[in-house]
């Protein structure tokens, strides 16, 4: 009866094991799949790829879940998308600021050119257009002067969230570190204490520090040039709005003292001097009102800029990554679509994985070549790419 009984329990040890082998070949082939159609890809970093291999092998090692591994694929190609969409947005904004300029520019330059076709007596130049064209040609350089200003100032921002991302990893490891060093200090000597202390050294936290610290005083400065030309823009806004309507805020130069002359004053002044300006006076309201919101575009401009930079958190390395490898806005925007294509695989193939009741993976291959090859999935357009990883995964396991 126990020798009976025994024979049993070796019976279904054995059929456990063989349901074990089999799910963790299933296991395995997914997650290898994705890895095969990463690298094939180049979706990740050196780094990056280093560690998802990293959890494959402790995966078929059984030393981890296939729930583990597949949610730390997921959550660095979420990340990766994330600052992929990031620098998408950038790259819209900043596009979108030169926009804005290109079309003030167009509208005054159409304007000046309006007035030039209906041959304006000397006097009229002389009294009043030729301050209007002055001062059109100050305001162009200044929003281009703005434009490049911005450029500098995300790559400032860029930079710092680089060392800030470097610092903070490097502080955390500091910590442990001395935290550690703490604990040791009643049981070893002086001298190896001192030995302990030179791991923290060899971190170089000075140096990442500096760099850090650097970086942060860059982007103050840019961030206040950034400022101080917004400004500039804003004063020579109001320099062509009605006295009654102008706003006086802190921090703007008095405008008795202001560096621009008051050129509404010498419209309305030229209006009821010269007839010539006098009949293009709802023209040249057009231009005034052109310069007035300027500012406003511009400010509305920076607030989105600045909602984007403030996406550039996390793995900063895979922003980077993206910026350096990809020249062209329409590359970064297929490698998103293909992340979301593969993570959406991903969490469909670990349902299925799931729920299989007659889990073998002979079957399981059938299912998962079934379920790449869905029509209208929604990794549609990298079909072709996970059944070829998928093959050379089978061969290779």
């Amino acid at each position: 009866m126990s020798n009976s009984k025994s024979s049993e329990q070796r019976g279904h040890k054995v059929t456990d094991n063989k349901v074990d082998t089999e799910a963790s070949r299933c296991e395995s082939l997914i997650l290898l799949t994705a890895l095969l159609f990463i690298e094939d890809e180049e979706l990740l970093g050196t780094k990056q790829l280093a560690k998802a291999k990293a959890d494959f092998k402790a995966l078929t090692k059984h030393t981890m879940h296939i729930h583990e591994a597949l949610r730390h694929l997921s959550d660095v190609l979420q990340v990766n998308r994330s600052l992929n969409l990031t620098y998408i947005k950038i790259d819209n904004n900043l596009n979108e600021i030169d926009t804005s300029i290109n079309n003030i520019e167009q509208q005054i330059n159409n304007a000046k050119q309006a007035l030039l076709d209906d041959n304006p007596p000397a006097h009229v130049h002389a009294g009043f257009l030729g301050d209007l064209f002055s001062f059109s040609r100050d305001f162009k350089q200044k929003i281009r002067g703005f434009q490049a200003e911005l450029i500098l100032y995300v790559q400032a921002r860029e930079t710092e969230s680089r060392y800030a991302n470097q610092y903070h990893g490097a502080l955390k490891k500091r910590q442990l570190i001395k935290e550690k060093l703490s604990e040791q200090l009643g049981m070893i000597s002086t001298q190896q204490a001192h030995a302990s202390e030179l791991v923290i050294d060899e971190l170089d936290f000075a140096k990442i520090d500096a760099r850090y610290q650097s970086a942060s005083q860059s982007l103050k400065h840019h961030t206040q040039r950034v400022n101080d030309i917004l400004n500039d823009i804003k004063l020579m806004c109001e320099m062509v709005t009605h006295p009654s309507l102008r706003e006086r805020p802190e921090g703007l130069v008095n405008y008795n003292k202001a560096p621009y002359e008051d050129l509404h004053a010498k419209y309305t002044h030229a209006t009821e001097e010269f007839p010539f300006i006098a009949k293009r006076k709802e023209n040249l309201l057009h231009v005034f009102r052109l310069f007035q919101h300027s500012h406003n575009i511009f400010l509305d401009d920076l607030y989105n800029l600045n909602n984007s930079l403030a996406s550039i958190v996390g793995d900063t390395d895979a922003y980077f990554q993206t910026k350096s490898d990809y020249h062209h806005i329409r590359d970064v925007t297929l490698k998103s679509r293909t992340l979301e294509s593969l993570i959406d695989f991903l969490q469909i193939a670990s349902l299925l994985l799931k729920q299989m009741e007659n889990l073998t993976y002979e079957n399981f291959t059938k299912a998962l070549s079934k379920l790449i090859d869905t029509v209208d999935s929604p990794w549609f357009e990298i079909q072709q790419g996970l059944i070829g990883s998928k093959i050379n995964a089978e061969a290779r396991l």
